[in-house]
């Protein structure tokens, strides 16, 4: 099935998915307009006008007496980041609670061309597509002219066409789309060719389909590799920041809920599609597979769609089954099997893809990113990450092998290594939980897995799944991130050298006590970890600042009330002290950044209440736990203290509201500036 140039999507043997002549940059001088505000989109997300400027642009009709077919795919592209920068420009729009709290609205000069040009490409709604914002937005280092080599199709050479924010993660991360297509590229002749064979019946069938299958195996493996370079250690030439990406990118590509959601997901390419319909995927029961079968399906351009369906017509499995007693079959069915443990056995294309999400998921939770391009909220306390990387590896099984079958299990999260029988008993020491947790500073780094406590501050920079993962989990239990994302002996083997100690055994009768304390535990070196690595940040300039002013909306409104809101029930609800709001320092600090948000006064009341709850039942309960935590906390509370009025507060209390005060001035100043900045070019 071979597309002209003016599809929504290029579907050919020479170029796959990828267009044959690189996009169009640029639109005829009745449009100019359009590119030159594309080219501004960069700055104008600093400028806090961006909503303004773009009521202001003229209206320009983008029906077929007005703009050529050949300039659709451009018009798509530019007119889609534009409706996503109206949505979310400036400061107050850009981070939200929830993306049911962004304004759908749109300007006649965006949304008019924009239904005009959804139309003309045979899309029921307005939306910003995977070929919108990759597939047909990437332009090649050093090209002349619009013809060029799909070898060459390298994240190393390519550049964002049309960038929202111009950074390094950006780049990386679009242009990974790019490359994984091009490295599929032989998988459409490879399938033509198996579909003759299958037709023609004959001796040579079994010998052309093992030959094709392997063909298809290799370029699964390649796109392996182009997804492995999205990667989050900054030593990688192809370095993905997840914390940039998630403050960044991974926000804006999220549109508001009266819209289309889904477009740039993942589950939105023709990549995972193309091999399901191939492999003969039957099973579509998980979260995931309904996901892709009933939403992500239907995101996919028509042509897509078609030939798709088309492919999974073949009936490459079934052939194979009802013949695999024929002949000469066994290789082909050999290569099939390869083929799936290729894209769905361990180490294979989603197992990697699960790695990515884990991580880059996790990281993007914790610093604020609260709902991902499905539609699918995320949310901090729940650890919702967990639970996605789960729900995909049930949605992998559903990839099955014809000999063999897949091996994971979609039940239990297994231990992380069962291969290491190194006696723990009269070797290490046993300590606590708390123990553990006064371990999370960057001199001291110790995570417990398996009942096990290991020292990985030396390992921190050398790990393969980046700084900010490892850390978030530092001081805690990180038995399930282990036990989803490792896949290699060598790894499990490096880990038990750092081995430093073993858990003590809990207490039955102090069961329910530890286990509230070790949540809000948690909790809070969740939350101070990643919050610090933000603020390690080298961004430099503005984004820096509104980096800020996105954290200290989410710290205020989800951090600090869900750290103390484990235990809402009748007994304990009743019970409150005056404290957090009421001290000088915090009201001056956060006096301003609160105003702005809606229902601040119960927010306030409501958190307060919960706050002083959790003070009330560790010091009645478990005061001994909470001061040896404490103790390791109280000389970096002696160089925070100077200058904030907590003379009179508890130990615990005085930890606690350090840290936040702390951060709330650090926050406010920048927020001042931000807003001195935004008046002064008024």
């Amino acid at each position: 099935m071979e597309s002209n140039e003016f599809s929504d999507l290029h579907i050919s043997e020479n170029f796959g998915f990828l267009p044959p002549l690189l996009p169009i940059d640029r639109l005829p001088n009745s449009h100019k307009a359009w590119d030159q505000i594309a080219s501004q989109i960069p700055d104008l997300f600093f400028s806090q006008k961006t909503q303004k400027i773009l009521e202001e642009l003229p209206l320009l009709r983008a029906d077929e007496s007005e703009l050529e077919s050949v300039f659709l795919s451009r018009a798509s592209t530019i007119l889609s980041i534009l409706a996503s920068c109206y949505w979310r420009h400036g400061y107050e729009r850009f981070f939200s609670i929830r993306t049911s709290n962004v304004d759908g609205f749109l300007p006649d000069s965006i949304i008019i061309p924009w239904l005009d040009v959804t139309r003309r490409l045979g899309r029921l709604n307005p939306f910003q597509s995977a070929t919108d914002l990759f597939l047909n937005n990437f332009k090649l280092r050093g090209s002349n002219g619009r013809e060029y080599n799909p070898v060459d199709i390298k994240i190393e050479n390519l550049d964002v066409l049309v960038p929202s924010f111009g950074n390094e993660g950006e780049r990386v991360f679009y242009m990974s789309f790019v490359e994984i297509h091009a490295c599929i590229i032989p998988v459409n002749s490879s399938i033509s060719q198996i579909q003759q064979a299958i037709l023609a019946d004959n001796e040579e069938t079994p010998f052309i389909i093992g030959k094709e299958l392997q063909t298809i195996t290799d370029c699964v493996r390649n796109s392996i590799k182009a997804l492995k370079k999205i990667n989050p250690n900054p030593k990688s030439i192809t370095y993905c920041d997840p914390v940039l990406w998630a403050k960044t990118v991974a926000i804006f590509a999220v549109p508001p809920n009266s819209h289309q959601q889904g477009g740039t997901s993942g589950a939105s390419t023709p990549f995972i599609h193309l091999l399901d319909a191939l492999i003969g995927r039957q099973r579509y029961r998980s979260h995931y597979g309904q996901y892709v079968k009933f939403e992500g399906m239907h995101l996919l351009p028509n042509i897509a769609n078609e030939y798709i369906n088309s492919v999974r017509k073949i009936g490459l499995r079934f052939y194979l089954e009802a013949n695999r007693n024929r002949n000469n079959m066994s290789e082909a069915l050999i290569e099939f099997n390869n083929l799936i443990d290729a894209y769905a056995g361990q180490g294979g294309w989603l197992d990697e893809h699960v790695s990515k999400v884990f991580n880059y998921l996790a990281v993007a939770t914790l610093v604020g990113r609260n709902q991902s391009t499905s539609g699918h909220e995320r949310h901090l306390f729940q650890e919702t990450w967990v639970e996605v990387a789960l729900d995909l590896k049930i949605a992998v099984e559903e990839r099955t092998g014809i000999v063999k079958k897949m091996q994971l299990s979609s039940k239990d999260v297994k231990p992380f290594y069962e291969e290491l029988k190194t006696d723990l008993s009269t070797s290490l020491k046993s300590i606590s939980r708390v123990e553990v947790a006064m371990h999370y500073k960057l001199d001291s780094l110790w995570v417990i897995i398996d009942n096990s406590v290991y020292d990985v501050t030396l390992f921190l920079k050398a790990h393969p799944g980046g700084m900010e993962i490892l850390r978030s989990y530092c001081g805690r239990d990180a038995t399930k991130y282990f036990s989803l994302v490792w896949k290699h002996s060598k790894m499990g083997k490096k880990l038990d050298t750092m081995r430093v100690a073993i858990l003590k055994p809990e207490i039955e009768t102090a069961n329910k006590l530890l286990e509230l304390w070790y949540e809000i535990l948690d909790a809070s070196l969740r939350t101070y970890a990643l919050l610090e690595i933000q603020y390690e940040q080298k961004t430099g300039g503005l984004l820096e600042i509104i980096f800020a002013e996105q954290t200290h909306q989410h710290f205020c409104l989800s951090h600090l009330i869900n750290l103390f809101s484990f235990f809402k029930n009748d007994l304990l609800s009743q019970d409150s002290i005056d404290g957090l709001f009421k001290l000088p320092a915090f009201e001056t600090v956060s006096k301003e950044p609160w105003s702005k948000i809606p229902d601040a006064e119960k927010i306030r009341q409501e958190f307060l209440d919960e706050y002083q709850l959790r003070i009330k039942l560790l010091k009645e309960y478990d005061l001994s736990i909470t001061e040896v935590f404490i103790e390791g906390c109280y000389n970096e509370i002696q160089n925070i203290e100077n200058g904030l009025d907590l003379k009179n507060e508890t130990p615990t209390e005085k930890w606690i509201l350090s840290k936040i005060v702390l951060l709330t001035i650090d926050l406010s100043k920048k927020l001042e500036q931000l807003q001195g900045e935004a008046n002064g070019g008024a």
